[in-house]
């Protein structure tokens, strides 16, 4: 996530929270346990970016036919070796300078979600250290331990909760006030209002920074509270004797509050003068209308559908992106000489020389030769393109660009499908791998292709370079007209050199002139290629013009 996607998703939940705050007003007199659940859709709203919801919904929109939309490359390769089919020049994107500030920023930001968890996670051990030693006691509906320590009430756990309860606190509390205090545990635990405020400390670490953050969790921890008082009494519970339990419980036990846990007295379940008054006032909210029932479930819908349209509907109706200016000729035949051919790019331009209908497909695609399929015609006419954008591309999405120019001039109609096919594995040889870890990670490279250099001496083809071996399938999947797919389980960086014959096992090409590739890999690499099949992703030409429009 890059800092705009960041500043987007912080600007929307600061919107939702507020919100989220006049509704909670607007449902003031009714039940907390209402209100309770607006400000915990406010605090989960911070961990669920709507640019997420919106992803969603462009994936499902994804699964929908479309002609031109962007075609996934199989990692895959064959034999007999080929010439490279479409050469490639790529003129680096410029690189953006550093920015210490972000650093600075980022390093603030982790070092107080790592103070943060630390200082919770000493807090949790410290707890749950004293609910081990505590001693069990049975109580009816949970699961109760006396501790020795002098804290306060409170229900600690998150799937398996339990009743921490001083001991001797039936001493300091009548029997009645003693079963109130119980009862408003037991609502905590049905509400699992534990695994909630785990929810939120969560977000609260994440997004320390954020004042509203905080605010939430204060919105939350009141609400909670009045919540239970109100189930208490809903219940049949004694005001009188529920005030005074928790009365009792601040008056004993408040000096140290439980840590990781709710309890009856919570210091920021509201001003305890007013929380007792409310209980001795009956303290139960209104139930919502029906009215009011609908609009919060109307606006709750909207709040996670909308993003989840727009993603459908904008994420696939937009029109690709293509070329602000570009152009198309014919290029006479060339008779017996050899076509030099290739697609050059820099950041706001491309250029093809020399390329038939078939290989300007390939390109913009991204396919491999095996992975389309089309009338044999394709590969006769030879045209030159040149097409320029007002703004950088990056170089391993530029030829996309060709996707509505080639749609447009030649009507191309294409649909996509999946075939069972020849294909090599590639694996790790019976005697292991023979790989040399890389020193130090490469750079990325745009293409694949770039991961390595070529020599070659007289028949002998010696490749070389530093690359995954997900990225040597990828190069040898230019070369190849078969899938490779690559099953070697291997994930580091290897420092690569492979000699080989690329005429080795041609009919009638003459023998000597070294290993072939079958051999080479498992002497050289410890690797194989294995025969089978497998599904590959095909592109298949339907119909389209051998002139483009206009010439």
């Amino acid at each position: 996530m890059n800092a705009a996607a960041i500043l987007n998703h912080l600007w929307q939940s600061t919107v939702f929270a507020v919100v989220a705050a006049l509704v909670a007003w607007a449902l003031r007199r009714n039940s907390a346990r209402v209100r309770f659940g607006v400000w915990l859709a406010a605090s989960l709203k911070f961990l669920v970016p709507f640019s997420a919801l919106a992803a969603v919904g462009s994936g499902l929109g994804a699964r929908l036919p479309e002609a031109t939309a962007a075609f996934p490359a199989a990692s895959v390769a064959a034999a007999p070796l080929k010439p490279m089919v479409i050469p490639i020049t790529v003129a680096s994107l410029p690189q953006a300078s550093g920015v210490p500030s972000v650093w600075i920023l980022g390093g603030l930001w982790l070092a107080g979600s790592v103070a943060l968890a630390g200082r919770w996670f000493w807090q949790w051990r410290r707890t749950a250290r004293m609910a081990r030693k505590a001693e069990p006691r049975a109580a009816s509906g949970m699961r109760l331990r006396v501790t020795e320590g002098a804290v306060e009430p409170g229900v600690f756990g998150v799937f398996r909760p339990v009743l921490l309860v001083p001991k001797g606190i039936e001493a300091r509390l009548t029997a009645a006030q003693f079963a109130a205090v119980l009862a408003h545990e037991r609502c905590h635990v049905r509400r699992r209002d534990n695994l909630w405020a785990a929810l939120h400390r969560v977000v609260e670490t994440v997004f320390w920074f954020h004042p509203l953050v905080w605010w939430i969790g204060a919105r939350m921890i009141a609400e909670r509270e009045r919540a239970c008082d109100e189930a208490v009494l809903g219940a049949g519970g004694d005001a009188r004797a529920y005030a005074g339990g928790i009365l009792g419980v601040c008056r004993h036990y408040m000096a140290s509050p439980l840590a990781c846990a709710v309890g009856v007295a919570s210091q920021s379940g509201g001003p305890l003068q007013r929380r007792v008054r409310e209980i001795l006032a009956g303290g139960r909210g209104r139930k919502l209308s029906r009215g009011r029932m609908l609009c919060l479930a109307s606006l709750g819908a909207a709040v996670v559908l909308t993003p989840v349209m727009a993603g459908l509907l904008f994420g696939q109706a937009a029109p690709p992106a293509t070329f602000d200016a570009i152009a198309i000729h014919a290029v006479p035949a060339a008779g017996s000489g050899k076509r030099v051919m290739g697609l050059h790019i820099d950041p706001q331009r491309l250029w093809a020389e020399n390329m038939s209908l078939r290989e300007l497909i390939l390109a913009a695609w991204g396919l491999q030769p095996y992975q389309l399929r089309g009338p044999d015609w394709m590969s006769g006419d030879i045209f030159a393109i040149t097409g320029a954008t007002h703004a950088p591309v990056p170089a391993n999405e530029m030829p996309a660009l060709l996707r509505p120019f080639l749609t447009r001039q030649f009507e191309l109609k294409v649909h996509s499908t999946r075939e069972v096919r020849p294909v090599y594995r590639l694996e790790v040889a019976p005697g292991g791998a023979k790989l040399k870890p890389a020193n130090r990670d490469a750079a990325p490279a745009i293409m694949p292709a770039q991961r390595f250099s070529m020599h070659l001496e007289g028949r002998a083809l010696t490749l070389t370079g530093t690359a995954t071996l997900q990225q040597l399938v990828d190069f040898l999947n230019l070369q190849f007209d078969r899938p490779v797919l690559n099953q070697t389980g291997q994930m580091g960086t290897y420092d690569i050199r492979l000699t080989f014959d690329p005429k080795a096992g041609v009919p009638g090409a003459p023998a000597g002139g070294g290993p072939s590739i079958f051999d080479a890999l498992p002497e050289q690499l410890g690797l194989r290629l294995v025969s089978g099949k497998a599904p590959v992703d095909v592109l298949v030409v339907d119909s389209a013009n051998a002139t483009p429009a206009g010439n």
